[in-house]
């Protein structure tokens, strides 16, 4: 199926800001949204998955249905907000709806049944399926109608990727699922601006770091940024800010934070990093409390906690992690993405790093 494409006009912003992956997280959307000081002279893209994963996404959806409705925001298709049409035609998943509800708690069809009292076990799937489609029809209907594309004078943006050619040739599919695109897209014309994919994924283009703010491939004209709210540890929602020729970005997490009351010195050398898309590891050595792991796809040899290690398809794996200690100064603010005993892991300046417990005073 061809993509459908949205052209829209942005000559009289102020602000373009790209939001993506909202994922069920409305209050975050709120709150990022009071942090940037959205008004009515930006104008505003969502970039897809406005849905799943996160425990708000019938409020979130009809959230981001009233600020399109305002007329300066605009929202795409993700491949997580075409549940409902995929559940119809039993694509993808190989489950039904009821047992899709039971596999995915935080969903938009388990917030629609709570709010209708109706126990979707007490009922056939197909029985099921007929009372939302009679209660929710208009909000069903919204989503199957989203673009999987808009383009704006300057910008392009889409949820997860883009073929080469023409914008209106583009195949529908696979603006909704690609996974790589941040290493496998060709150079654009204009500006693409996507998610799908969290950003710490792409450590090679962080300088092994794993992150969570925006990237920017100026040669190629890519702006990724994903920032795995709801998807991965330590994720956030990011604004990608576009005024006067420049671009700057903003965010927003739930994450307990901790001010540094003893300073540390940055890591020296190119930090080793594990992500989701790389994650098969082969233990090389063991001791206390962790592991020496080489990752298979990239050759990068770190130390893992073992309750970081999982096997997967008869392979080790391994969480996200890494072994980069940012440079932190006394008095200033870090997330903490996970107590580790001795150690933390922390997230400063969207970038997740290692950090003593002892040098940290929890608030």
């Amino acid at each position: 199926m061809k993509a459908k494409v949205q052209r829209v006009s942005f000559k009289n912003a102020k602000r373009i800001i790209a939001i993506s992956d909202v994922h069920g997280n409305g209050h975050l959307l709120k709150k990022l949204l009071q942090r940037i000081r959205f008004c009515e002279t930006d104008r505003l893209v969502l970039l897809g998955d406005h849905i799943e994963k996160g425990r708000e996404s019938l409020d979130t959806l009809r959230f981001i249905k009233s600020l399109c409705a305002a007329g300066n925001a605009y929202a795409l298709q993700g491949n997580c907000d075409t549940i409902w049409e995929d559940l119809k035609a039993k694509r993808y998943y190989g489950i039904n709806l009821v047992q899709y509800m039971d596999w995915r708690k935080d969903s938009l069809l388990c917030d629609m049944c709570r709010e209708l009292g109706l126990d979707p076990h007490a009922h056939p799937p197909e029985e099921v399926f007929c009372k939302l489609q009679d209660a929710y029809q208009e909000l069903f209907a919204w989503l199957s109608a989203l673009p999987q594309i808009i383009e704006s004078e300057n910008f392009i943006f889409v949820h997860a990727g883009l073929q080469p050619g023409a914008l209106d040739a583009q195949d529908a599919a696979y603006c909704l699922r690609r996974d790589d695109f941040m290493h496998e897209a060709p150079a654009f014309n204009k500006p693409v601006v996507f998610g799908h994919m969290p950003t710490k994924n792409f450590c090679d283009f962080s300088y092994g770091r794993l992150v969570a703010f925006p990237l920017h491939d100026a040669r190629r004209n890519l702006f990724a940024i994903d920032g795995g709210n709801a998807v991965s540890f330590g994720g956030q929602l990011n604004a990608l800010i576009f005024q006067d020729g420049a671009f700057s970005s903003d965010w927003c997490d739930d994450l307990p934070s901790a001010i540094v009351c003893r300073p540390q010195r940055e890591s020296s050398g190119w930090p080793n990093s594990v992500c989701w898309q790389h994650n098969a590891v082969q233990v090389l050595a063991e001791r206390d409390g962790e592991n020496l792991c080489r990752v298979l796809d990239t050759g990068a040899e770190l130390f893992i906690p073992h309750e970081k290690l999982f096997i997967q398809d008869g392979k080790t794996c391994a969480f996200d992690f890494t072994d980069y200690r940012p440079p932190l100064r006394i008095g200033e603010s870090v997330s903490i993405v996970e107590r580790l005993g001795t150690t933390c892991l922390i997230k400063h300046a969207g970038v997740f790093g290692l950090c003593a417990t002892e040098c940290l005073q929890f608030v």
